[in-house]
């Protein structure tokens, strides 16, 4: 079977060239109302809607492109993290899913902060 990856930093993703539609995953965490929306949380104390809800049309696309080529559900090996926010939720369920020994990848612009130096660091540690 021929290797597949995808150009990432800080190496080529997986590590392994195993990418397959039955052993990856894309996963969106938190993008909801209280995040993103008008009225909610991050709206009412004041922080740039923008930021937040920045990564919904890229992840949209992203989830379309997957569907398309057939990745889902069982024997996952390979995780694809999105969503909000990039320094607290996916960035724990990144440092736990590596734990549990999945290869994961994260989408920059796919993932947004209420401060872009939160995420800018987060990142930073994610690489590292």
């Amino acid at each position: 079977m021929a290797q597949r990856y995808v150009a990432a930093d800080p190496y080529p993703w997986p590590y392994n060239g195993d990418l397959r539609a039955d052993n990856t995953a894309l996963i969106v965490i938190d993008m909801q109302t209280d995040f993103c929306g008008i009225g909610g949380y991050v709206d009412r104390m004041g922080y740039d809607l923008s930021l937040t809800r920045a990564p919904i049309e890229p992840i949209v696309m992203v989830l379309a492109q997957m569907r398309r080529q057939g990745f889902r559900l069982r024997g996952i090996a390979n995780l694809v993290l999105t969503g909000i926010t990039t320094d607290v939720c996916v960035h724990t369920t990144i440092r736990e899913a590596n734990d549990r020994g999945f290869e994961c990848l994260l989408l920059e612009d796919c993932c947004g902060a209420t401060d872009r130096s939160n995420h800018e660091h987060a990142i930073k540690m994610i690489k590292m």
